[in-house]
C-alpha cells in the first residue's frame, strides 16, 4: 500500500541563503495597521520598515556602518513600548535615505506583547486627543439640531421596541404594514431638521477644516443611531469595498430590508424610499431617453448599440425591455468593475430579453472605466455606439478625470448618437448629510453650470453638440445630455 507521507530520512531542508534560518520579519504595516510607531536608533528618529523577534529594519537619513551599535527604541504616542541595544548588520542606500538591518544584542522582542502595547498606547493617545479636541468649529445651530435629531431617533427607537414587545414576533408582511404607517409621520418630523442641518453643512461660509469637524461630530453623535437600518449599515460599511454597490441600488428599487427590528425597517425605508427617490428618478429618466432613441431609429433594421458604464443592476434596461414590442433591435453592453453586479443585471433582465426573441442582446465587460479609456484592447472592443451613458460614476471623480471620460465616450458615439451622464446635484437640498456625513459616502456634488462645462470643446470642426441638463423629479440628481451632430451631407 502506497504511503501518503515521508519518512524522516526522506524529508528535505532549505537551500542556499534559506539554509541559515532567521526569525520571520513582519512589516510595520502588517503589525501595527494604521498606528505609526516612532523608532530611534541612538538619538536619530527613523522610519520603521519591519520587525522580528531578533531584529529590526528601519530607514535612516544617515549611512550607518556594519557592527555600529546604539540603543534602539520603539514608542507610540510618547509611550515607550520596546528598547534594546542593537547592532547594524547591513546598510543599503535607497535614494536619499538608507535601509538598515540591525539585530538586537541584549534581548529578544516579544511581537505579541509589543503590538499589544502599541494598541494600548494608541488608544490612550486617542482618548487624550478626544479630551483635548474641541467642537468649537461645529456651528452652534448644527449642534443643537443634531441633539434634536438624536432625541427624535432615540425616542422613536424606544417606542418601536416597546411596540414590538407588545405585539410579539412580526411576520415580514405585518412589519411592512406597520412601517407603511409609521414611516411617513417619522419622516415628517425628521425632514425639516435634516434639511436645515444639510444647509449648514454645505454652506460656502463653512471652511474646509470646519467641515471636517462637522463630519467627525456627525459620525460620533448620529451615525450609530442609523446603523439599525440595513441599507444605512451597508452604505456605511461598504462590504464590497466601494460605496453604492448594486445591492444598495436594489434597496432603492424596492428590495426588502431583510431581518431587522421594526425601528431598523423604518430607517431602511427612509434611506431606500426617501433618499433613494433620486436613484429611481434617474433610472426613469434614462429609461425614457432610451425609449426615445429607439423611436428615432425605428425605420432602421440595424440594432441600436448601447453602452452603460458603471452599470450596477441596470434596472433601466430591464424596465425598457419589459415593453411588449421593441421598435428596433437593441444590443446592450454593460461595463462594471463588479462581476456580481453584472451577473445581477444579466439575471434580472433574462426573462425580458428572452421574450423579444433575439431582438435584445446583452454583453458585459468586467473592467474599470479607466481600462475603457486606455485606447487599447478593451477600448477597441467597444464599437461606435448609438447611446453611451452612466448613471452613477462621474460624481466620484474630479473634473479632469470626468473631462477625459467624456471625451473618450464622445469619440465612441456614432453621428447623431447620445451621451448621458448623471451627477448628484449641489445645493442646500443635496444629499450631503445622509450620504457623506452619516454614511461616509463621499461624492462630488455639481450644479448645472459645472455639468454643461463638461461638454465644452466637444465636436471641433465637426460641429458643436446639442447640450441639455435635466433634473430628475426629486431634484437631487442632474443628467447631462450631449447629442453628437449628424454627419454633414457630402457635397
Amino acid at each position: 500500500m502506497a504511503r501518503d507521507y515521508k519518512h524522516y530520512e526522506e524529508l528535505g531542508g532549505a537551500e542556499g541563503r534559506d539554509l541559515f534560518f532567521r526569525p520571520a520579519r513582519h512589516s510595520g504595516a502588517q503589525l501595527f495597521g494604521g498606528i505609526q510607531p516612532t523608532v530611534r536608533f541612538g538619538e536619530e528618529p527613523c522610519a520603521l520598515a519591519d520587525l522580528s523577534m531578533a531584529g529590526i529594519g528601519f530607514f535612516s537619513k544617515q549611512t550607518l556602518l556594519a557592527e555600529e551599535r546604539a540603543p534602539v527604541s520603539i514608542s507610540v504616542g510618547g509611550r515607550l513600548i520596546f528598547q534594546a541595544d542593537a547592532e547594524v548588520r547591513w546598510c543599503e542606500q535607497k535614494g536619499s535615505r538608507a535601509r538598515v538591518g540591525a539585530r538586537f544584542v541584549n534581548r529578544q522582542l516579544d511581537l505579541d506583547a509589543v503590538v499589544g502595547q502599541a494598541r494600548l498606547a494608541s488608544t490612550l493617545e486617542a482618548i487624550a486627543g478626544s479630551r483635548r479636541r474641541k467642537i468649537d468649529p461645529v456651528p452652534e445651530r448644527y449642534r443643537a439640531l443634531s441633539m434634536e435629531l438624536l432625541c427624535l431617533l432615540r425616542r422613536t427607537r424606544e417606542r418601536l421596541d416597546e411596540l414590538e414587545l407588545q405585539v410579539g414576533p412580526l411576520t415580514e408582511a405585518r412589519r411592512d404594514e406597520l412601517v407603511a404607517e409609521i414611516e411617513p409621520p417619522f419622516f415628517e418630523a425628521l425632514n425639516p431638521i435634516w434639511l436645515e442641518m444639510n444647509e449648514i453643512a454645505v454652506s460656502q461660509e463653512l471652511r474646509s477644516s470646519d467641515r471636517k469637524a462637522v463630519k467627525e461630530f456627525t459620525a460620533l453623535t448620529l451615525r450609530p443611531e442609523f446603523m439599525d437600518g440595513p441599507v444605512w449599515r451597508r452604505s456605511t460599511e461598504k462590504p464590497f469595498g466601494y460605496p453604492g454597490d448594486y445591492k444598495v441600488m436594489l434597496a432603492a428599487y424596492g428590495d426588502p430590508a431583510g431581518p431587522c427590528s421594526l425601528y431598523g425597517a423604518v430607517l431602511h425605508k427612509v434611506m431606500a424610499w426617501r433618499v433613494g427617490a433620486c436613484i429611481r428618478g434617474r433610472k426613469e429618466l434614462m429609461r425614457a431617453a432610451l425609449e426615445r432613441e429607439l423611436g428615432r431609429g425605428e425605420s432602421s433594421a440595424a440594432p441600436m448599440r448601447v453602452t452603460n458604464l458603471g452599470a450596477g443592476p441596470a434596472r433601466e434596461i430591464r424596465d425598457l425591455l419589459s415593453a411588449d414590442l421593441l421598435r428596433r433591435p437593441i444590443n446592450v453592453n454593460l461595463v462594471d468593475q463588479d462581476a456580481q453586479a453584472l451577473q445581477c443585471a444579466m439575471d434580472q433582465s433574462a426573462d425580458q430579453r428572452q421574450k423579444h426573441s433575439g431582438r435584445a442582446t446583452m454583453t458585459g465587460l468586467c473592467a474599470s472605466y479607466l481600462d475603457i479609456l486606455k485606447k487599447g484592447r478593451l477600448y477597441d472592443q467597444i464599437q461606435d455606439q448609438d447611446v453611451i451613458y452612466s448613471l452613477g460614476l462621474i460624481d466620484y471623480f474630479k473634473d479632469a478625470s470626468v473631462r477625459s471620460l467624456v471625451r473618450g465616450m464622445y469619440e465612441k458615439l456614432r453621428p447623431g448618437g447620445l451621451l448621458a451622464l448623471c451627477n448628484m446635484k449641489a445645493g442646500p437640498r443635496s444629499l450631503y448629510l445622509p450620504l457623506d456625513l452619516i454614511c461616509d459616502w463621499e461624492l462630488i456634488y455639481r450644479d448645472e453650470a459645472q455639468m454643461r462645462a463638461f461638454a465644452k470643446g466637444l465636436g471641433g470642426d465637426a460641429g458643436a453638440p446639442e447640450v441639455d441638463v435635466v433634473a430628475e423629479p426629486s431634484d437631487r440628481v442632474l443628467m447631462l445630455f450631449v447629442r453628437k451632430p449628424h454627419a454633414a451631407p457630402e457635397q
